[in-house]
């Protein structure tokens, strides 16, 4: 588990797992150390305010998604972490993360969103001049 302040004077526990075993991931078996750090793209589970997230990476970029409720004990409904882990391989293999081909500078992306205020949203043009 590790300690995380939220922002708001509470501390946050959250509790992260790495998922699927080396063979499937590719890596090579640690015989008798469990301590080794896994490579880049293998994956975790994150147990956050009573749900599941998973966190793995692609290129240089970190990916979250939700993967659903955790299951309260003694109930049937929400995710154990077994059918977690089972959903973050899943949704590792059909998420697509598209990376920007070049950075957009301050001006440009303001500009862009006054293009979007203005034609897409249809506001009038006092209001995008404020």
């Amino acid at each position: 588990m590790a300690l995380r302040h939220d922002g708001q004077r509470r501390t946050v526990y959250v509790r992260e797992t790495i998922v699927g075993p080396p063979d499937m991931l590719g890596l090579p078996r640690m015989s008798g150390s469990s301590a080794a750090k896994r490579a880049y793209g293998s994956g975790s589970l994150v147990e956050h305010r009573g749900a599941w997230y998973g966190k793995w990476r692609v290129g240089d970029r970190q990916v979250k998604r939700k993967l659903g409720p955790m299951r309260p004990p003694g109930s049937s409904q929400g995710l154990t972490r077994k059918q977690a882990e089972a959903a973050l391989r899943r949704l590792m293999t059909e998420v697509r993360v598209v990376v920007p081909e070049e950075r957009m500078t301050l001006t440009d992306a303001g500009g862009r969103f006054l293009h979007h205020v203005e034609h897409v949203r249809r506001r009038k043009a006092s209001t995008v001049q404020d």
